[in-house]
Formats: structure tokens, sequence, C-alpha cells
């Protein structure tokens, strides 16, 4: 649960991080590196607040991520929000 998490938060923190690094840099000075860059992190950032949110969701939803419903509602709902996505379904 929280190993995952945690792993999960590190990885889109990281690629954010990198992303408005390169967008900053870009700024200064443009080259078509920095852009074509910027075009891959700006997808990779998408894919992982789209993959793992979803991931993240999925396990709180079927209650395997955490020992309590509540814990898993809580994670789940919060999860859910940076990729647009409802926690609850039918």
């Amino acid at each position: 649960g929280f190993l995952q998490l945690s792993g999960n938060i590190l990885l889109i923190l990281l690629s954010g991080w990198l992303l408005l690094t390169i967008w900053h840099t870009t700024m200064i000075r443009y080259s078509i590196m920095k852009i074509f860059l910027l075009i891959i992190f700006i997808v990779w950032q998408g894919f992982l607040l789209s993959a793992l949110g979803f991931a993240c969701q999925h396990e709180c939803l079927h209650m395997t991520a955490f020992k309590t419903k509540k814990l898993n509602d809580m994670v789940g709902f919060w999860s859910s929000i940076p990729s647009f996505s409802f926690y609850y379904h039918e």
C-alpha cells in the first residue's frame, strides 16, 4: 500500500520537476531538442497521472491496497482528482 503509493507519488513529482526544468530552460533559449524533450515529458506526465492514478483507484476500489476501508476510500478518492475521474462507480 504505502510503499507503492510513495513510489507513484515520487515518480510523478520527479517527472513534474523535470518537466518544469525543461520548460524553464526552453523559455530562456529555444532549441529543437528542448522542445522535443518538452513534448515527450508532457506526454509522459499525462501518462503517469492517468495510469498511476487509475491503478491506485483500482486497487483501492477492490480494497486490496490498504487494510481498512476508510483508508482505501480516502486514498482512492484523492488519487482520482489529478486524473479527473470518479473513484466510485456502480
